[in-house]
């Protein structure tokens, strides 16, 4: 599917998503998987979180 769409799809480990926000100021929880971001809501079980590859963040310039 990938191959025949129009936008790139580029995958990163954590150190390199971490590498996006230097000299930002992270808010609470930092980058985190996804599901972690709300912690407020249900997390899905440990199991269920290796399946997740997506991170979250959001970050400001002091």
């Amino acid at each position: 599917m990938y191959k025949k769409s129009t936008a790139n799809l580029t995958l990163r480990t954590h150190p390199q998503v971490s590498g996006f926000f230097a000299g930002f100021d992270l808010l609470d929880p930092g980058i985190v998987q996804a599901p972690f971001w709300r912690p407020e809501r249900s997390v899905a079980g440990d199991s269920e979180l290796g399946e997740t590859n997506l991170y979250a963040a959001v970050g400001f310039k002091p």
